[in-house]
């Protein structure tokens, strides 16, 4: 099965290009932080985790 056009004349993205974005996402979303804020998403926060950490780990077996 082919990928079509575009997927060929895309360059293909790295690891390090990708492992930079994410640091820099998360070092901007870091500098908003305020702890009051926990609070009100924390709840919402720990049932994604319980809901996502093993869904990875399955699918990356």
């Amino acid at each position: 099965m082919g990928h079509g056009r575009g997927y060929q004349m895309a360059r293909p993205v790295t690891a390090l290009e990708v492992s930079t974005c994410v640091a820099i996402i998360l070092f901007e979303g870091g500098m908003d932080l305020t702890f009051g804020e926990f609070r009100r998403v924390g709840h919402g926060v720990g049932r994604l985790t319980i809901l996502a950490a093993p869904l990875t780990w399955v699918s990356a077996l």
